[in-house]
């Protein structure tokens, strides 16, 4: 789930509806039962467009990092929490190449 809050976080900062993140995520659509029984429509364009923003904006955050420091490359690592075992955390670990 820290990886659906990160996505939907970030997905809101560069302004992408919360309706339109849900649907992302695969939550149920708000509003009347007889509303979402009538709307067939997946929203898929909708959603492409707003993954597509999400991967451009994610790619240039890479990007800025590896300009600012070019012999450092970020690998994304699971921990195991000791506090509780089955709870994860994700962070970075920097490694230095050459």
């Amino acid at each position: 789930h820290d990886l659906r809050r990160t996505g939907a976080t970030m997905m809101a900062e560069i302004g992408i509806s919360g309706d339109l993140i849900s649907r992302i995520l695969n939550h149920t659509p708000p509003g009347p039962k007889v509303t979402n029984i009538y709307n067939r429509f997946d929203y898929e364009p909708q959603k492409r467009e707003a993954l597509e923003r999400w991967e451009a904006h994610l790619m240039s955050i890479v990007r800025k990092k590896e300009q600012l420091e070019p012999d450092v490359r970020i690998r994304l690592s699971i921990r195991r929490s000791p506090l509780h075992a089955p709870a994860r955390r994700l962070f970075r670990t920097p490694v230095v190449l050459g």
